[in-house]
């Protein structure tokens, strides 16, 4: 059955003649109530029934009485094109156990069915399985030294954890809240949401009873991402520095260990012997030769 491509109920009840087709769905599948139309309060009529007189009605094959009952259950399909289904929605539409979508249905507590919108529904089904794939990715292509990074910014330590465990943990979140997932991964403040993290952890930065981010006496900000705001302006990366430092100062001192072997392995040459560059020969002794006399 084509129910059409539809985004709204006002599409469906102004669709085409092939497509008007309204499909009932209930919450609990097999859910069944019987309905009448609704009093209006302020009008003290019935919401979507006509007032008709006796020689109205002899005119009509069909029409709507305030003691009209219909059986909503689960996959009900109420074709417009039929004068006797349109009777029925212009009343029907108004009771409150029927939802106008599946997403309003899950806000209204008194809501046991709802108008299926396929195309709607099948839209918001492939975004949200796109979503899931996006976030599972990101998990399976990390480096699994990052995963208790990832749950940390999660509100959840899982430090000295199997990181098997962790990545099962964090592909469960990909499932049911992949929009969550995907953030962790696509945050450009990562690295300082992780370092404004352990400052406030490790009480290098305090949160005030106003909610305010203070670094010794440096208002970074009223809330968390005002204080990233603040981390991440260029103005401020010498403070940022000087945190990191006081936030891991190991890795500091690692890092001055690192400079200092590094300068004892560099070799020491002998200074080669200068070349002469006089081009001139040197002298020589000669030997002077005897000369004999002529007697």
């Amino acid at each position: 059955m084509n129910l059409g491509m539809h985004n709204s109920i006002e599409q469906l009840e102004n669709g085409t003649v092939t497509d008007k087709l309204i499909e009932i769905k209930s919450i609990y599948k097999n859910g069944k109530t019987t309905v009448q139309p609704v009093k209006d309060p302020l009008s003290g009529w019935y919401k979507g029934v006509e007032r008709l007189s006796e020689n109205d009605k002899r005119d009509l094959k069909f029409w709507a009485e305030p003691s009209s009952k219909f059986v909503l259950q689960e996959g009900i399909v109420l074709d417009l094109n039929d004068p006797q289904h349109k009777v029925i929605w212009s009343w029907l539409r108004y009771q409150s156990c029927l939802a106008m979508s599946y997403e309003e249905c899950q806000s209204r507590p008194a809501a046991e069915f709802y108008v299926h919108l396929q195309h709607k529904e099948a839209v918001k089904s492939v975004t949200r399985k796109k979503l899931k794939y996006q976030a599972m990715k990101f998990i399976s292509e990390d480096n699994a030294a990052n995963y208790p990074l990832r749950v940390k910014l999660l509100g959840i330590n899982m430090d000295g954890e199997d990181p098997v465990v962790i990545e099962n943990f964090l592909l469960d979140r990909a499932d049911t809240e992949p929009t969550k997932i995907i953030k962790l991964y696509k945050d450009k403040f990562l690295s300082l949401r992780m370092l404004l993290m352990e400052a406030v952890s490790k009480r290098k930065i305090l949160i005030e009873p106003s909610g305010a981010y203070r670094y010794g006496n440096m208002f970074l900000g009223m809330t968390e991402d005002s204080a990233l705001d603040w981390m991440n302006a260029s103005e401020n990366a010498s403070v940022v520095r000087l945190l990191e430092e006081d936030v891991h100062p190991e890795y500091f001192k690692e890092e001055v260990m690192e400079d200092v072997e590094e300068e004892a392995i560099i070799p020491i040459t002998t200074a080669p012997k200068p070349v002469n560059t006089n081009t001139k020969p040197s002298k020589k002794t000669t030997t002077k030769k005897s000369s004999k006399t002529k007697k």
